[in-house]
């Protein structure tokens, strides 16, 4: 952990008399300075309190698995995938399972024929969530009232939920290059950042309800704001 004044790496929050002040800067700091740390504190212990946790953000990723699911369905059809698919598996059957080469070398060709079906369907996907960087909100997040602020609950700044939006979705990001350059490095790095980002989902049940990708970011996901 840094601490915003003097720049120095701390192993725990132990070491900090605010949540980015450590003790040696706050006992530098005079009165009206000490005052304006402990007050901006305790706003966002405020904060965190009114933050969404996992029941409501889960029902938002159903929401929105299930539309980009019947998207993706419809747009493949036409695309012909299914029919591609199908005379895949029907070969595949007529194959002994002993013959592990024969198998092999069929599903390779089925997936160099369809490069471009796996990259639209993965596509797909990541347009649908830019919904999440232009209004801090996926379909499903809007329809639940909640939508993604900075961890003040203030509006996020842009760069920072394009920030979230990469690590959250590097699975689907590093997936498409992959489809698009074939170069297999990729997949490996695809697989490392997907068991940390998987990980960090486990994040959500701490006291401060961020996920891994929202603690980088520096964001947090709470009930929607309504205008005036």
């Amino acid at each position: 952990m840094k601490c915003n004044k003097c720049g120095n790496e701390y192993p725990s929050q132990y070491y900090f008399a605010t949540e980015d002040i450590c003790q040696s800067c706050f006992e530098k700091l005079d009165d009206n300075e000490r005052e304006i740390a402990l007050r901006n504190m305790h706003l966002m212990d405020d904060a965190i309190d009114t933050r969404v946790g996992f029941g409501r953000r889960f029902g938002a990723f159903l929401i929105d698995a299930m539309l980009v699911s019947i998207i993706t369905g419809i747009v493949i059809y036409f695309s012909g995938f299914f029919t591609n698919f199908s005379n895949f598996i029907t070969v595949i059957q007529d194959i002994p399972p002993t013959n592990t080469s024969e198998i092999m070398q069929e599903y390779m060709s089925f997936f160099d024929a369809n490069k471009v079906h796996f990259a639209l369907i993965t596509g797909l996907n990541l347009v649908y969530f830019l919904l999440e960087i232009l209004i801090g909100a996926s379909v499903g997040k809007m329809l639940l009232g909640i939508q993604i602020m900075s961890r003040e609950k203030a509006p996020a700044p842009t760069l920072n939920l394009i920030i979230r939006y990469s690590l959250k979705f590097s699975n689907s990001i590093l997936s498409l290059l992959f489809f698009i350059t074939m170069l297999f490095p990729l997949t490996f790095l695809n697989n490392l950042i997907s068991l940390v980002m998987f990980i960090g989902l486990f994040f959500i049940f701490g006291q401060k309800k961020q996920t891994l990708y929202d603690m980088i970011s520096k964001t947090a996901v709470y009930h929607k704001i309504e205008e005036n």
